[in-house]
């Protein structure tokens, strides 16, 4: 009895959310993969190259990035925050590859724009949202948060997520999947793969 309760409260709920449109919590990307911060990064080349008895090698890290950026490092760029990739795998399209959206940490937006201006000559700036081409392919970029997020579709960058509710902070690095965001037909799809490679082995 107390269940059925619980399942007709649960049911009005709803019905009442619904009425009055208050909007439900965004489901969660289906792809997520997150990186604690560059520093956190940075350090590890130091412990990695302890391991191979390779002294300094956070150091000659560093050096290459200011000499890719001529002597500017990683300029506008936050190294404490968590940085990553996010993509909501909404269909099967063979450009839907082009929604996933790159998130940075940004301590300087002016300075993190000249930066990339630097390589990205034809970048503009319309009401927030930069444009520029990389080559034969389009960019997007919007700064919202103290996060710069990179797409090559606009639309990927309507309704951008929430950084701090996708990164793990439990780990330097993190790869997070939401099933129930993955499209059916897909799911078919990779357990008929599955199966056909189960039988053949």
């Amino acid at each position: 009895m107390k269940r059925l309760l619980g399942f007709k409260a649960a049911c009005l709920f709803g019905l009442m959310v619904l009425w009055m449109g208050v909007p439900l919590p965004a489901a969660p990307p289906t792809v997520v993969v997150s990186l604690s911060s560059v520093e956190d990064l940075l350090s590890d080349a130091d412990l990695i190259g302890e391991a191979v008895r390779v002294a300094g090698l956070k150091v000659v890290a560093e050096g290459n990035i200011n000499a890719f950026t001529g002597g500017a490092g990683l300029a506008g760029v936050d190294r404490e925050k968590p940085l990553g990739i996010y993509w909501d795998i909404t269909t099967l399209a063979a450009d839907d590859i082009g929604k996933a959206v790159v998130f940075l940490p940004i301590s300087d937006a002016e300075a993190f724009k000249k930066l990339i201006s630097n390589y990205l000559p034809d970048l503009k700036d319309e009401a927030g949202m930069w444009t520029a081409s990389a080559g034969p392919m389009k960019v997007f970029a919007k700064v919202s948060h103290d996060y710069c997020f990179i797409c090559t579709s606009k639309e990927g960058l309507a309704d951008l997520a929430d950084v701090d509710a996708l990164t793990n902070e439990d780990y330097e690095i993190a790869i997070d999947v939401n099933i129930a965001g993955i499209p059916k037909a897909l799911k078919s799809q990779f357990l008929q793969i599955t199966e056909s490679s189960g039988r053949k082995s």
